[in-house]
């Protein structure tokens, strides 16, 4: 199970690390060098020098660390066809060594899943700043993927081989790639390790630039809710043209004026079709959940859910309504019904991501 180490300009702690790695496993080291500045690239002669089993690969500029685990991966592919999962660790100290070895262990014990070594972002020697700022990026995957993962930006993952090839495609050069990652890799099994967080000395040699990065793992998660939420908006489009076309054809051609219950069942039929199909539409397309995924059991207590669901959805928009236009008595009332639906669009949506299509698979 080869260890991929990206590096930027490492000092003298790398060689010691890659060291301390070699006294618990005899797997290949496989350091990255991501461009270093001339006078630094002697710490990747020394970690040659004093480690054995260990190969370092060049960059002859700095593209970033996606560009780097690319790099490594390709490498692996084409000279170390017999690994059965890889291991990716950053190069700035905050992995210590028995943690990356609890994640090679959590991984042979579930080969086909995608582990991560998640950090705890709690205790008086957490940043706050950190803490938020986990909690936020947890969040919005949560809405965005319906997966909670402890720790979005951790480096310390053990990828499956099977996997590796698919990464190559992937968009991201820099930090926003491993974000990339999680967002790809949906379907797969997640196993989530709990590791050290380790902040010694404000951790000095991360290349992380807090804004120029930050913002391109937060557009990389955008991009994917506006895409999944647009997806969601058509599905309730052509769910609307479903209902009111199957209103139309049984109310106008199936039954006729001596029916009883002309406009009931018609209203009911047609309804019934619609949020069927919009059920599976959601399920298999938008939020990319297979049918009967955890069995039939389980897709009927999900549907049960989204039922209930749609209630609260007519309920909640109803009285939302009927308190704005106590509140605001000069608004049209058709403005306050828009607000409200949308209000509990978005409701449904977040529901729907999060609680009856979200995604298990975490081991």
């Amino acid at each position: 199970m080869p260890i991929i180490i990206p590096s930027l300009d490492p000092d003298k702690s790398l060689s010691d690390y890659c060291r301390a790695l070699r006294e618990r496993t005899d797997e290949l080291i496989l350091l990255v060098d991501d461009g270093s500045a001339a006078n630094n690239r002697v710490v990747f002669e020394t970690c040659k020098a004093n480690v054995t089993n260990l190969v370092v690969l060049h960059h002859e500029r700095n593209y970033g660390k996606g560009r780097a685990l690319k790099t490594a991966f390709a490498w692996l592919l084409e000279n170390r066809k017999d690994f059965s999962a890889c291991v990716t660790v950053d190069s700035d100290g905050q992995h210590l060594v028995p943690d990356v070895m609890r994640c090679i262990e959590a991984s042979r014990n579930n080969p086909q899943a995608l582990v991560l070594g998640c950090r705890v972002f709690s205790g008086d020697h957490v940043p706050w700043k950190s803490s938020f700022g986990n909690n936020l990026m947890t969040f919005c995957f949560l809405a965005v993927t319906g997966r909670k993962f402890m720790d979005t930006q951790t480096g310390l993952r053990v990828i499956p081989k099977v996997f590796i090839r698919r990464l190559l495609n992937f968009p991201g050069d820099r930090f926003e790639f491993e974000t990339e990652m999680l967002l790809g890799m949906m379907g797969v099994p997640l196993v989530q390790v709990p590791i050290t967080t380790v902040y010694e000395n404000g951790n000095k040699s991360t290349h992380f630039r807090p804004l120029v990065d930050s913002w391109k793992v937060v557009r990389v998660i955008l991009k994917s809710g506006m895409r999944r939420m647009g997806l969601f908006v058509l599905s309730s489009l052509s769910s609307f043209v479903i209902d009111v076309g199957i209103f139309y054809l049984l109310y106008e051609t199936v039954f006729n004026s001596e029916t009883r219950g002309r406009l009931w069942w018609a209203i009911f039929n047609a309804r019934g079709v619609s949020m069927i199909y919009n059920y599976l539409i959601n399920e298999i397309f938008v939020f990319e959940l297979p049918f009967a995924a955890g069995g039939l059991r389980s897709e009927f207590f999900r549907f049960v859910r989204y039922l209930a669901l749609a209630a609260v959805v007519l309920l909640g928009a109803y009285f939302i309504t009927k308190g704005l236009c106590a509140t605001l008595p000069s608004v049209p009332v058709v403005v306050l019904k828009v607000l409200s639906d949308l209000v509990m669009f978005i409701v449904a949506y977040l529901v729907q991501r999060v609680y009856i299509f979200k995604q298990d698979g975490c081991l």
